[in-house]
């Protein structure tokens, strides 16, 4: 269990149920329980959504976002790399 209460095999297994892959470096991640909150109730949101077109177009507004979040952390990190050389 981690400071916030949250227990990544927990995780682990709602992210099973949902049908997503396990990633070892996700299950290292701890979430806030804020971050915790936002999640939960946006799983509720979808679960009660039944408009197909609205819940692609999130899902591509999420890969988008994902992706920005992947390409803003690649470069931190080589920023980082050169202000330690």
């Amino acid at each position: 269990m981690t400071r916030t209460g949250f227990r990544p095999t927990v995780a682990c297994a709602q992210r099973q149920s949902r049908g997503l892959k396990s990633s070892s470096a996700v299950d290292n991640v701890t979430l806030t329980m804020e971050q915790q909150f936002r999640i939960e109730a946006a799983h509720r949101k979808l679960d009660d959504c039944n408009d197909i077109v609205a819940i692609r177009e999130l899902a591509k507004q999420l890969l988008v976002l994902q992706e920005t979040e992947r390409a803003v952390v690649r470069q931190a990190l080589v920023r980082q790399q050169i202000c330690k050389s």
